[in-house]
């Protein structure tokens, strides 16, 4: 491809040619259905440390 272009969110659904209440766009507009936890984003959760996935240390 020698280029790169984007559909606007109508233009999306206009392309699939399906109605939008067929579809979850909360990934497109920031719209969830429920609210978001800062707390349980993905981040957060994948810095955690828990005892039971911990590498046992060599000396042991």
């Amino acid at each position: 491809a020698d280029s790169l272009g984007y559909l606007s969110l109508p233009g999306l659904i206009n392309a699939v040619g399906l109605p939008e209440k067929n579809f979850c766009l909360a990934c497109f507009t920031g719209e969830y259905a429920l609210p978001v936890q800062l707390e349980m984003d993905k981040f957060a959760l994948g810095n955690q440390r828990h005892n039971c996935c911990q590498m046992p240390s060599p000396e042991s």
